[in-house]
């Protein structure tokens, strides 16, 4: 994983899988952007994301809601995107 910060933008790039301990970090730098800054999680170079590392970095993004900063998405699949959709984060 990658982490790269530049004027009120920090981008997280993936790098091959996408595990628990990687959910972990990005609930880390979510927690700790400010509020009116923006995250990228950027997925295109994660080429195996399991369904179990999304609950605690999806817990993470609901709980800071209107009080952490914005975050959007790249490179999901479409069953990644369904997925956060389903599970209220995607329009």
């Amino acid at each position: 994983m990658r982490v790269d910060a530049e004027d009120g933008t920090v981008e997280v790039k993936l790098e091959e899988d996408f595990a628990d301990v990687d959910a972990e970090r990005i609930v880390e730098i979510l927690e700790s952007v400010a509020p009116f800054s923006e995250l990228i999680v950027d997925f295109t170079d994660a080429y195996e994301f399991p369904d179990r590392s999304f609950p605690s970095f999806i817990q993470a993004i609901k709980r800071t809601a209107g009080t952490g900063p914005c975050v959007s998405f790249r490179g999901l699949t479409t069953h990644q995107s369904r997925l956060l959709k389903y599970l209220g984060l995607r329009r």
